[in-house]
């Protein structure tokens, strides 16, 4: 998943950069501590104890202001600096939409829920949402909601493997890639893992299995464990590099649909991605 890099405010460095001994240096090049009568010669024993505790006095006094001064500023600064960390906080990076039985939802990510790890439990957490494995197959994951969902548990998860034709270049633009349902995807999300993280794929290519599948999609509807099988098609209509040339975004479109039963009825998808292959 590819997350921008972002710097958050400068006036966050700004903070970390203030010190009190620059107070103390800027308040003591402006007189701030002068105290002339410590240049008068002490001619008189008798008052040099009242004179040395009137000196204490104006010194705890003047460091009393210079703290207070100082927590005043930074207090400021951290104002200001939450401020605008909390904008910053709230962009978004967005990756695609879909419509799921004509409902309209949305695969975004914000810079506080990636600095959190919020989507922790998805098969693709850690390498992307998009990515290659081994150089035979491709792996897609997209997380839909919508804007009024606040729990990880209210959003559809899909999950999209292709098998990578010997010789292709993948992907190809243009180009319809089948998913087929399949009894890959059966299995407990919780307990027996899914087909990305099991490796059901390269295990079937391996052995050399002969029903390998050109592509297998999943879908985990909100507060489910287990993944329900998709079929359907998904096409890569574009693709363009990054500025530096080491990485290629591409976009695209899906539409997926499950086999109905009792317990989620007939699932219809229908969705766009904008993706950076990692």
């Amino acid at each position: 998943m590819g997350i921008p890099q972002m710097e958050f405010c400068e006036s966050f460095s700004t903070v970390y950069s203030f010190s009190f001994p620059n107070i103390w240096l800027i308040l003591k090049k402006s007189n701030t501590f002068a105290l002339p009568e410590l240049a008068k010669p002490l001619h008189d024993a008798q008052m040099c104890g009242s004179f040395l505790s009137n000196i204490k006095y104006i010194t705890e006094m003047k460091l009393f202001k210079i703290w207070k001064i100082a927590f005043a500023m930074l207090a400021a600064f951290s104002l200001a600096s939450c401020s605008e960390k909390h904008e910053v906080l709230k962009q978004e990076t967005n990756f695609g939409v879909a419509t799921i039985n004509g409902k309209a939802y949305r695969d975004y990510l914000t810079v506080a829920e990636a600095l959190s790890n919020k989507f922790f439990y998805t098969p693709l957490n850690g390498s992307g949402k998009f990515l290659i494995s081994n150089g035979s197959f491709a792996y897609l994951q997209f997380i839909l909601r919508d804007d009024s969902a606040t729990s990880v548990h209210e959003s559809w998860l899909v999950l999209v493997g292709i098998s990578i034709p010997e010789g292709e270049d993948f992907p190809v633009i243009g180009k319809e890639y089948p998913i087929q349902y399949s009894p890959l995807t059966d299995h407990t999300f919780s307990g027996g893992g899914n087909f990305y993280e099991l490796k059901l794929l390269e295990q079937m290519k391996a052995t050399k299995t002969a029903d390998l599948p050109s592509g297998v999609g999943g879908l985990k509807i909100p507060y489910a464990i287990d993944f329900i099988t998709l079929s359907g098609t998904l096409t890569f209509s574009n693709s363009t590099p990054s500025k530096d040339g080491t990485k290629v975004n591409y976009s695209g479109q899906y539409t997926l649909e499950n086999q109905p039963d009792e317990e989620c009825g007939k699932v219809n998808i229908n969705g766009k991605f904008s993706l950076t292959l990692e």
